[in-house]
């Protein structure tokens, strides 16, 4: 344990690296549990935590810096839909309510639709569009950039992807 220091500053130490514990510290027990939703933080040590809540602690650490940009390598990968949902919102309110950008590599098109504001395509290693969802998200950019069969609907609300499988030959 830390001497001195709150439960769950103890906790969150033992997962975290030296350089983020005095960002953790600054925060109290009610951000923790609001920006993680990890319920009872102080008692869980950190080694029981499951994926998705060690996901949200992982995204707790970065918001606590109050960096301009926040970058995420696949931040939901390995995660169940609800942790993905969870994580992509904390993403988005941090961004909406923080006043700072998000950068976020996706392999998720459905997801990566529903919460950016822009997306940026690669293939190869180049940029072959960069735009909002319903400028880009099309079932030809899936299929050329992805090779699948896709059905994007766009409305309003938003756009959806639903894959349909491997794309073949016409």
């Amino acid at each position: 344990t830390i001497e001195g220091e709150p439960a769950q500053v103890q906790q969150i130490a033992v997962a975290a690296p030296e350089d983020v514990v005095a960002e953790i510290k600054a925060l109290d027990q009610e951000d923790i549990v609001a920006v993680t939703a990890v319920e009872d933080i102080d008692i869980v040590a950190a080694d029981t935590l499951s994926g998705g809540e060690h996901a949200r602690v992982h995204i707790a650490r970065a918001i606590a810096t109050e960096a301009p940009l926040l970058i995420a390598d696949e931040p939901t990968a390995a995660l169940d839909p609800r942790h993905q949902h969870q994580i992509m919102t904390l993403i988005r309110q941090y961004v909406d309510n923080k006043g700072g950008g998000a950068l976020c590599v996706l392999h998720d098109i459905d997801l990566a639709a529903r919460y950016a504001d822009r997306l940026i395509w690669m293939k190869d290693g180049a940029v072959v569009a960069d735009g909002t969802p319903h400028e880009t998200v099309t079932r030809e950019r899936l299929a050329a950039v992805y090779g699948v069969a896709a059905t994007v609907t766009k409305s309003d609300a938003g756009v959806s992807v639903f894959i349909e499988g491997e794309r073949t030959a016409r």
